[in-house]
């Protein structure tokens, strides 16, 4: 993402500290947030048919989680939890969206990343 573009993001929402092992996104929960880790990591996992909890990613500082959900209107597809004392800013859906549409070039990042 261009850095203009990445400033401009990392200036909306509300910056949250959060504990170790707190979930930020469960998955199956409607979506209204995404978030930008600040400071720390955090692990995404997914639960699979059987029951069995899959890690599909490690996200770390300047990663944006919780998009795909706000982007396409379902529900979370992954859990999302923080892995140590994380900082996150968390920035409403529908001001992410605004955000995108301002920002093509990071529309473009944002979607070639998440697939």
């Amino acid at each position: 993402m261009p850095e203009p573009s990445r400033q401009t993001l990392l200036a909306l929402g509300v910056i949250h500290t959060y504990p170790a092992d707190h979930v930020i996104v469960r998955q199956g929960e409607s979506a209204d947030l995404i978030s930008v880790v600040v400071h720390g990591l955090v692990k995404v996992t997914a639960r699979t048919e059987n029951g069995r909890e899959s890690l599909l990613a490690v996200q770390v500082r300047g990663d944006v989680v919780g998009e795909m959900a706000v982007l396409d209107g379902a529900t979370r597809s992954a859990d999302v939890v923080t892995c140590g004392v994380t900082v996150v800013r968390l920035i409403k859906g529908e001001v992410f969206l605004g955000y995108l549409r301002r920002h093509p070039s990071a529309a473009l990042s944002t979607l070639s990343s998440a697939l």
